[in-house]
């Protein structure tokens, strides 16, 4: 903007100056300045030289820019306080992992470690305490794994089906030499890396490590990996159990383990590729959640929207972004983000979508949700959500019909045309969501039923309607619709309470408070519900939630008092309106789905890490919570959620890494 880059170069370099404490450049940059527009004197006088009374607001008039800022970059900061919440978040998450990870460490070398079972996979890191000194000192890639790239070709996969079960070394890479002090750095890896790789994240590094896992075990080279039962069992067992791991997080450790072997020396990392890959796991979990950390606070932040323009409110805008992600930091699931497992990286790809469908990008957003999708199987809620999406702009679309005048005959065709249209596009988002879940069926089935397995090729291969993921848990897992409700699972049941009754709590308090909103709009005393009234609530509902959307102010005003809605009467308006507002419908319709498929048909156990990683509506309840202080009542929800995300973050560093019972 004219000599506005001028000014901001001298300006930055200004206070870099000032920060190192040097007055004589201090002086010389400042008598710069004026010679850069001929009002800077009297506005650098304004500030007062002396004194630098210098504030960033003054910083961008000066250089010409707020208008452009405004106007041209939606994406803009906007404030530094927006800048310096989203470093404080950085910090938060980064903290929260650190902190993780030694309990983690703690945990697993001062505890007892309890017996898992015969069924459970054990990763073997293959470092100082677990191999010999032969082996460690000439062994760092065993072949047929990622790291040897003779592994590339046709004929050598072929041959590395053949293996023994002890796989021989490969040449291709040299260990680091064998001192004392390599020792010691192996010792002080297995310490931090063995925690991470418990319960399903040895099967996620298994993947990783070995590109053949997912063939049958007769033509695989991973007979080493597999758990101690799975030697009298059918063949297909390993590779079938293997299919319920989607692709995208295990290929994810294979490229960035292969990355660090080129990008470092030998020397500092683990020396064996099992224990670079789990490495490679930890550094990658921690990047994804800082990033998955600040991309809810940015959604938060925009969902909220600007309600007016005081200052006061959009500091409490910058606050509930950042309460929402500080307990997204400190959520109930937070091992999980630490260890092998791919939440961390589903988190970041899920709320990157919504982060992007919340500025109008639903298009763009589709690429981040068809890689959740592949990440774990659950990312296909995001097609639901695109179906309620897309419903609720037809909702809209009918109100909008509703109460204009009579349509002529062509015109209501017009309507219906365009309301199919648009059905039809979200279906195809939907779709298009769901396709990279098919695409793993599709190859889970030519590896077993074509070629490979040919002629004994499992009984399910004759059915061609079959979905080998469905299958698979339903088999090796017993996952269905109440096959989990046993009495010997009520443990289970007790640990994944909480984070059901918050989410059922969210949803509940959602529906109250659009409810008293609809009876409000209504100018109508509160009356048992007629189905009439349920039908019009929901279009009214869907199509609000639409329209505040594509406004993107989400505040909307407080049900009024005459309505006979204790909930609504007490709270907040504007902390109820932006948490619990008809715009975040979509949201919460999510919540419940995953509440109710935690409770009646996945094991019941993994619902707190299903949640955490899926549902930023899970956090806008919890910041909601703990904001509403005005009662004894709301203070001790507050207390209890709070204790509540503390004591699973305890529990979890222990039980996790001791192989117990938290999955």
């Amino acid at each position: 903007h004219r000599r506005g880059g001028t000014r901001c170069l001298l300006f930055c370099a200004l206070w870099l100056v000032v920060a190192a404490g040097e007055r004589g450049p201090l002086a010389i940059l400042w008598s710069l300045l004026p010679f850069t527009h001929t009002n800077s004197r009297n506005r650098i006088a304004n500030f007062g030289v002396s004194r630098l009374a210098f504030t960033w607001p003054a910083f961008w008039r000066l250089c010409g820019i707020e208008h452009f800022k405004q106007q041209a970059l939606p994406l803009w900061p906007g404030s530094m306080s927006l800048g310096k919440s989203r470093v404080k978040i950085a910090r938060w998450a980064l903290l929260s992992r650190i902190l993780i990870l030694i309990g983690m460490a703690l945990s697993s070398k001062f505890l007892p470690t309890f017996n898992p079972g015969e069924d459970v996979l054990m990763f073997d890191l293959r470092l100082a305490s677990t191999e010999s000194e032969e082996n460690r000192s000439r062994c760092f890639c065993l072949q047929g794994h990622a790291c040897d790239p003779f592994i590339l070709t046709e004929s050598s996969r072929r041959a590395s089906r053949r293996k023994s079960r002890r796989a021989p070394c490969s040449t291709a890479f040299a260990s680091a030499p064998d001192a004392g002090w390599r020792q010691n750095l192996d010792e002080l890896y297995e310490l931090m890396l063995t925690p991470v790789t418990r319960w399903d994240a040895a099967r996620f590094l298994m993947l990783a490590v070995d590109p053949m896992a997912r063939h049958p075990r007769e033509h695989s080279s991973s007979s080493k990996w597999l758990s101690r039962s799975e030697g009298s069992e059918q063949s297909f067992s390993s590779s079938e159990k293997a299919h319920a791991f989607l692709p995208l997080w295990p290929l994810l450790i294979r490229h960035a383990s292969l990355l660090l072997l080129k990008g470092l020396p030998a020397t500092i990392l683990p020396s064996t590729y099992e224990g670079v890959a789990a490495l490679s796991a930890l550094v990658l979990n921690a990047f994804f959640f800082v990033a998955a950390s600040l991309i809810l606070h940015d959604l938060t932040y925009t969902l909220i929207g600007y309600c007016s323009t005081s200052r006061p409110v959009k500091i409490d805008r910058i606050i509930m972004a950042e309460c929402t992600a500080i307990l997204f930091c400190c959520n109930p699931a937070g091992v999980f983000f630490s260890a092998a497992y791919s939440e961390a990286a589903f988190a970041l790809l899920t709320f990157t979508g919504h982060a992007l469908a919340a500025r109008g990008l639903m298009l763009p957003a589709i690429i981040p949700w068809m890689l959740a999708s592949y990440t774990r199987s659950n990312g296909t809620f995001s097609s639901i959500w695109l179906i309620i999406v897309g419903c609720e702009t037809v909702a809209a679309e009918a109100v909008d019909w509703l109460a204009s005048p009579p349509y002529l005959p062509m015109e209501r065709i017009w309507a219906f045309l365009k309301s199919l249209a648009i059905l039809l596009r979200y279906s195809v988002y939907a779709i298009a969501v769901a396709i990279p879940v098919v695409y793993h069926d599709k190859n889970g089935y030519e590896y077993h039923c074509q070629g490979y397995a040919s002629p004994n090729a499992p009984s399910w291969c004759t059915n061609d309607d079959i979905s080998l993921y469905a299958y698979v848990q339903r088999k090796h897992w017993n996952v269905g619709f109440l096959h989990y409700y046993e009495l010997k699972q009520v443990p289970n049941f007790l640990l994944a309470a909480p984070v059901l009754t918050i989410g059922m709590m969210a949803v509940i308090d959602w529906i109250r408070f659009s409810w008293a909103q609809y009876k409000g709009n209504q100018m109508q005393d509160a009356q048992p519900p007629t189905p009439r009234d349920i039908l019009l609530w929901s279009m009214v509902a869907l199509s609000t939630s639409h329209l505040l959307r594509l406004s993107g102010n989400l505040r909307e005003e407080a049900p009024k008092a005459k309505v006979d809605d204790h909930s609504a009467r007490k709270v907040d308006p504007y902390k109820i309106t932006v948490l619990l507002g008809a715009g975040m419908l979509s949201h919460y319709a999510i919540l419940c789905g995953f509440c109710l498929v935690g409770l009646t048909v996945a094991h019941v156990q993994i619902s707190t890490r299903l949640i955490c990683s899926s549902c930023p509506a899970f956090f806008w309840y919890s910041s909601y919570t703990i904001s509403i202080t005005d009662s004894p009542e709301e203070r001790l929800k507050e207390k209890a959620v709070v204790l509540y995300f503390i004591l699973f973050n305890a529990l979890g560093v222990i039980m996790h890494v001791n192989f117990l019972p938290w999955t």
